[in-house]
């Protein structure tokens, strides 16, 4: 599982997606996971982030106003 070091790449476009995201102005966002939480959703869904998720997600892990957003049509 996850060795707690996050590529610098890997944290450069997490965190940049992060920002892009709160630069929206459309989603209210809430604080990340901490690497104790991150650890165990992947040890409970028996997966490994990917390093530029795993930054996303330590910044960014709530967010409100997907109602805004459209859903796609099935």
């Amino acid at each position: 599982m996850f060795s707690g070091v996050i590529s610098s790449e890997g944290r450069r476009l997490g965190e940049g997606a992060a920002r892009r995201l709160a630069q929206t102005g459309r989603y209210e966002i809430g604080p990340g996971l901490t690497d104790t939480e991150i650890a165990r959703i992947e040890r409970d869904y028996q997966f490994e982030f990917a390093d530029d998720h795993r930054a996303f997600l330590a910044r960014v892990s709530h967010f409100c106003g997907l109602d805004r957003v459209p859903r796609a049509r099935l």
